[in-house]
């Protein structure tokens, strides 16, 4: 199969199952917000963020370099299994270690019990996570997403029903710890017909992976603490009330970020690594991913700007009101990040993760005490209006480093960008035009939000055929 109909047959798997668990996480957090309140969902975003970068830690950049290497022995497979379920111990004693420090820095003994419960994931995840890396690699996401819907149905229907019940914060962990389960049996069980591991363990067939290995995982580390910075500042400066405010606009707003780029970036980076020593196929399969992303969500982020009051006030009530701000505020952070972060899917298929580690590296260093005095000066606002600028700096500098590796200049991506730029200009009158016909909320909303995407969907139809440029990204054979 040509590869960029595996792309396209990939993409569409992931947007598929992506859209499903989309769905399931908003219906978690409206009941969370319902049910439980700003306090909880503050707790909740804490442990998540703990739970996060430890288990982005000991994945070890691993993953991202079996995907990238191209000839691979039976020998590296298995030694990197077991060395999967070696972290995996190692992880879950470091978390029980640890649990009663992080609750004693954020002063909220509560965290404590709840870690230990999220901690038992670093034994359950080893058993599936090779099989999943190799599935990745073979592009077969139409398995993947299979089994990502069946393990987030059961997980979070089942912590849907536990906060309804009355098992608090304890429903969410519990639904956490059942979807890894049910994925990694479902994992094993398909996996296990392509490959199944040695009893072989060899330190020398590990160096090669962790060159390229510890550097992503050090650029992934430094990435993934720059963007949960403002949570962890606002945990501790401001109390986990107002992160959870922050937590429910953040969580919503970035949505677009978080599950609709994977749907392109999760294939391309396995597709761009086939192709890595062709600068210009991979500068014209960006341009196009690039296109892609602009097209589906800068709407998405300009109709939460403008609807995000009426969305508010008709979803979750007066007494989320205090996230308004942060809705309007994050959708701009949103609405750049959204086109920076395909870059890392090119720095990595050309194999230069040290280049994303130092830029990261930087980046995280000026944060640090940008968000503090943000947060100590104008709260969470103030956090919020850095990220804005924080955001679009890093844009830039992120370009700088395409240009020395694909040779793409500021030009090409402005011309990437032209469509959706005018297409979004147009829907924006349209939008806030209409809303001065309507004094009800709830009317305003309906006509805002069915106006927006009638004029928009037409919009693209008429005048951009990314969908018939997607599939010449790249004429190679597998």
């Amino acid at each position: 199969m040509v590869l960029s109909q595996k792309a396209i047959k990939g993409a569409t798997w992931t947007a598929l199952s992506t859209f499903i668990i989309s769905g399931l996480s908003f219906a978690q957090i409206f009941i969370i917000s319902m049910l439980l309140g700003p306090k909880s969902l503050g707790i909740i975003s804490i442990l998540l963020v703990v739970i996060g970068f430890a288990q982005m830690l000991y994945d070890m950049g691993l993953s991202n370099a079996v995907i990238q290497k191209k000839n691979m022995k039976i020998e590296d497979l298995s030694t990197l299994y077991w060395t999967n379920f070696i972290v995996g111990i190692a992880f879950f004693f470091l978390i029980m270690a640890f649990k009663g420090v992080i609750a004693e820095f954020y002063m909220n003994h509560e965290i404590e019990s709840l870690l230990s419960m999220y901690s038992i994931v670093f034994l359950i995840i080893p058993f599936g996570q090779q099989y999943e890396i190799l599935l990745k690699k073979e592009l077969a996401f139409n398995i993947l997403s299979k089994i990502d819907v069946t393990s987030n149905l059961i997980g979070t229907s089942t912590s849907i029903l536990l906060m309804v019940w009355g098992y608090g914060i304890k429903s969410v962990v519990i639904g956490y710890l059942l979807i890894t389960f049910v994925k990694t049996v479902l994992l094993v069980y398909v996996g296990k017909e392509k490959w199944k591991p040695k009893f072989l363990f060899k330190i020398v067939h590990l160096k090669s992976y962790l060159n390229f290995g510890l550097y992503q995982m050090g650029e992934s580390s430094i990435n993934y603490f720059s963007k949960n910075l403002d949570f962890l500042i606002i945990g501790k400066v401001l109390g986990t009330v107002d992160l959870g405010y922050y937590t429910l606009a953040y969580n919503i707003v970035m949505i677009p970020v978080s599950k609709l780029n994977p749907i392109v970036t999760k294939v391309l980076f396995p597709l761009f690594s086939t192709i890595q020593d062709n600068s210009k196929q991979i500068k014209r399969g960006y341009l196009k991913m690039l296109d892609l992303l602009g097209t589906l969500n800068i709407p998405i982020y300009i109709g939460i700007i403008i609807t995000a009051s009426s969305f508010i006030e008709l979803f979750f009530g007066e007494k989320w009101s205090a996230s308004l701000i942060y809705f309007q505020l994050l959708a701009y952070v949103g609405l750049i990040r959204t086109l920076e972060n395909p870059v890392g899917t090119v720095i990595l298929a050309k194999g230069k993760a040290n280049y994303a580690f130092y830029f990261n590296l930087i980046k995280m260093i000026i944060m640090i005490p940008v968000l503090i005095s943000s947060a100590k000066l104008f709260g969470g606002v103030g956090i919020a209006s850095s990220m804005i600028v924080i955001q679009l700096v890093s844009f830039f500098v992120s370009l700088i480093l395409l240009y020395k590796l694909i040779n793409l200049n500021f030009k090409e991506v402005f011309s990437a960008l032209r469509k959706p730029f005018y297409m979004n200009l147009i829907m924006l009158f349209g939008v806030v035009g209409v809303g001065f016909f309507f004094n009800r909320i709830d009317m305003k909303f309906i006509f805002q939000i069915v106006l927006g995407v009638t004029l928009y969907s037409f919009l693209v139809i008429k005048y951009n055929n990314w969908i018939y440029q997607l599939l010449p990204i790249t004429k190679t054979n597998k």
